[in-house]
Formats: C-alpha cells, structure tokens, sequence
C-alpha cells in the first residue's frame, strides 16, 4: 500500500475476472462490471478491506451468493477492449478519494485504475 499526503493506492495485481457488461450510471459516467473469478480473492482484496468500513465507498461487492463483483469507470479504463463473457487478468490500483462538502459530511472512498490487462483465457 502506498501513501502520499493522505492519499492511499492498494495495488492487486493478476485478478482473474470475467467481464460481464458495460452501461451509464447515474451520473453519465460509463460504468465496466466484472465478475471476480479468482480463488485467492479474499487474499488479493485483504488490503482494501482492511481499510474499509461503512463510512467508504469501495468499488467492489460480495453478493448473497458470496460472489465478488467490481466496477470500473471507463475514464479509468487505460482504452481497454474487452468482450464479454471473457475471462481477464487485470493489475488495478485502488486509490482514495475524498469529496469535501461545504456543511456536509465528506464523501470518502476508492476508485479503481485499471493498469494493465490480458486476456486469461
């Protein structure tokens, strides 16, 4: 985990994933899902869910199925093209943000770089 001014990046490197889609959020911001396939993924994700808590927005869930899923924003996505249903490797990098907002309380949490890819399978 690196640290710089307050700001903090979890690096995981050959996550095994499948991509399932892509679509616009709320916000107008394109949004990539992938289904985490990896078996070392309680391992890999140690780093940031050590840090989480219910106060931060982390970019990746466990369903009731104990399934993992994360999202990427397409900002962030370094042009990757990927097709679904297909089986990746993906090097990413958590970084922190903080939203402040004037008389409100910040907005803290992670959002996820994509640093490189290939196809797994």
């Amino acid at each position: 985990m690196a640290q710089d001014g307050g700001k903090h990046s979890v690096y995981i490197d050959q996550l095994l994933v499948e991509f399932l889609s892509n679509k616009d959020d709320n916000y107008g911001s394109n949004v990539y899902y992938f289904k985490i396939l990896d078996k070392d993924i309680k391992t890999k994700l140690l780093p940031i869910l050590n840090v989480s808590n219910s106060n931060l927005f982390i970019p990746c869930w466990k369903n009731d199925e104990n399934e993992y899923f994360l999202k990427i924003k397409e900002k962030w996505m370094n042009n990757a093209i990927m097709n679904k249903k297909d089986i990746y490797s993906l090097d990413v990098c958590f970084e922190s943000f903080i939203i402040k907002k004037p008389n409100q309380k910040n907005i803290m949490g992670y959002f996820i770089k994509l640093i490189n890819y290939t196809h797994a399978i």
